[in-house]
């Protein structure tokens, strides 16, 4: 058996990452656009559509409260029914 021709295969799926990480960096990257700062991925935590977020300063969770509607409307166009639906801190 040419073991060879198995291993190219799976080499595919070597870069697939889960559901929740691809979620992590949608939203990452759309913090970073609409309020020019960056969240690290590991301080974030989506549960049962709430977006949990730590690691911030009090000046970062005001701008956060302040513009959560139009975060969370882009991430509702982007993700769709896998979007947050409210953020907590």
């Amino acid at each position: 058996m040419d073991w060879r021709k198995i291993d190219v295969f799976l080499s595919r799926f070597k870069n697939i990452r889960k559901p929740e990480d691809f979620i992590r960096g949608v939203i990452r990257e759309e913090i970073k656009k609409t309020l020019r700062f960056d969240i690290e991925e590991k301080n974030m935590r989506l549960l049962g559509g709430t977006l949990y977020l730590k690691g911030l300063t009090s000046g970062e969770k005001s701008e956060i409260f302040i513009k959560s509607e139009a975060v969370l409307k882009e991430l509702s166009l982007k993700l769709g029914r896998m979007a947050p639906k409210e953020i907590r801190f």
